[in-house]
């Protein structure tokens, strides 16, 4: 149904896309579909053994999925300490800095909130964060 229901003139071969099928039934199925769509897959939570369900995956425990999206992002590295073999190590990376650095030139240049606020609720908060730098 997702393939058919996809415009035929459209690909997802420029999306990088990070699948949790939380152990479940689609755990085949779902991957191949974006990949047949064209897009880059990364799987989580795909060893289903008839009893792990949702464990340590799926939507009751999303921290595996936010990691590797961070990870496939190049934002994060995780490594072993080498002295400590139970102690893991998370960094952020270059990639990650230079982002946020450009997200904070791009806001500063711009010199505007980008929200969904009335023209009223646009001049109240600015109203507050006056009185609150003053």
């Amino acid at each position: 149904f997702c393939k058919g229901t996809f415009p035929s003139e459209q690909s997802l071969s420029s999306l990088k896309i990070v699948i949790d099928c939380a152990n479940g039934a689609t755990y085949h199925i779902a991957p191949n579909v974006f990949r047949e769509l064209g897009a880059e897959v990364i799987t989580i939570g795909c060893d289903p053994n008839g009893i792990n369900i949702n464990e340590e995956c799926g939507a009751t425990d999303v921290r595996q999925l936010q990691q590797k999206v961070l990870e496939e992002k190049a934002y994060v590295t995780r490594e072993r300490n080498k002295e400590n073999n139970r102690e893991v190590i998370v960094n952020i990376t270059k990639n990650a800095l230079e982002d946020l650095n450009s997200c904070e030139v791009k806001h500063k240049e711009e010199k505007k909130l980008e929200f969904s606020l009335t023209e009223k609720e646009e001049q109240t908060l600015l109203e507050l964060l006056t009185k609150l730098i003053k």
